[in-house]
Parts: C-alpha cells; structure tokens; sequence
C-alpha cells in the first residue's frame, strides 16, 4: 500500500481566533441548533429530530471516540462544532469534524483538523485519514486544504449520505514533528 509523503508538521496552525476545549453538558444548546441542521444531518451519523437528550448523550459517551473536542471562538466561547479522533489503530488516528451552519467557510474544520493531527501524532499515531463521501465537496475542500491526499481506499468504503450510505474515499497524511 503505497502511502503519500509525509506533509503535515505537529505544529498547530495559527489560531485564526479559534480553540479547542474539551465538552462540557453546557454545549448541548448550541449542539442541538448545530445538528439541526440538514447538511451535518446528511454528511453525519446526527439523527433527524436531534435533541437535548442526544446532545447529552453525545457529551457524555462522545459516540465512542477516542476523544471529542468542542471548537470554539477564542474570544467569545461561543460553540462553532467539534472535531474528533474517532480510533488509533494500526499507527492510524481515523478523525471527523462538523462544522455549525453559522461558522462555516472561515477556516474552521481546516484549523480543527490540523490542530487534531498535532494531537493525534502526540497519541502516537503516525498517519491521520479522512473517511468522506465522494458527493461531499466542502469536506473534500477541507481534506485538501489539510494537506491530505486521496489514499487506499477499503473497498465498499460507504459513509452516511442523508437516511442511505454512499461511496466514500479515504483521504491520508503522514504525521510528522517539527
């Protein structure tokens, strides 16, 4: 399996007035207004009519992740989405992101993935992968502005797509320190 070259430094990006904190059952308001939204109930595992007991649940159990942060404006708190490493396995972290209606295209999921790939290489991990549908254009933006590049894709990866599941590609970096 041919991997691609090693382009994302540990460093964390610049801020861009943005931060990472960890959930706390404060965020299920803007939680519940985020995965009201069609487009993170289409490109995620949200289900339609989410609600204050989801989102409390979400916090809680952190749908199994390995570890789930809340990205935040660093001046204001206010709750913009969450980034995720879903599992480490094989030197591997598998990461995810939604991103609020109100905080899209600034930056936002390419700022949280970088700085989780500083995370996910502290854990260990020595690759980081985006698993996305192919209909899913601004997630692919994401993955490319990252730096990631389309990988070996499992074959029938499929990944929600509305109530179906559709095509996905894998997209992978290599991790590295600076």
């Amino acid at each position: 399996m041919s991997q691609p070259e090693p382009i994302v430094s540990a460093a964390p990006p610049p801020s861009l007035g943005l931060g990472l904190r960890a959930l706390s059952e404060a965020d299920a308001g803007w939680i519940v207004r985020a995965c009201s939204d069609p487009e993170i109930q289409r490109w995620t595992r949200v289900p339609p009519a989410y609600s204050e007991a989801d989102a409390h649940e979400f916090i809680r159990d952190l749908s199994g992740s390995v570890e789930v942060w809340a990205i935040v404006d660093s001046a204001t708190g206010e709750g913009l989405g969450t980034v995720a490493i879903h599992r480490i396995i094989d030197d591997e972290a598998a990461l995810g992101y939604w991103v609020a209606p109100w905080a899209r295209r600034r930056g936002v999921a390419t700022w949280a993935t970088l700085a989780v790939c500083q995370r996910s290489r502290a854990a260990g991990a020595l690759w980081a992968s985006l698993d996305i549908a192919d209909a899913n254009v601004a997630s692919r933006g994401v993955a490319d502005r990252a730096g990631f590049l389309a990988g070996t894709t499992p074959p029938g990866l499929m990944v929600p797509d509305g109530p179906a599941m559709s095509p996905a590609t894998r997209f992978t970096t290599a991790l590295h320190e600076t």
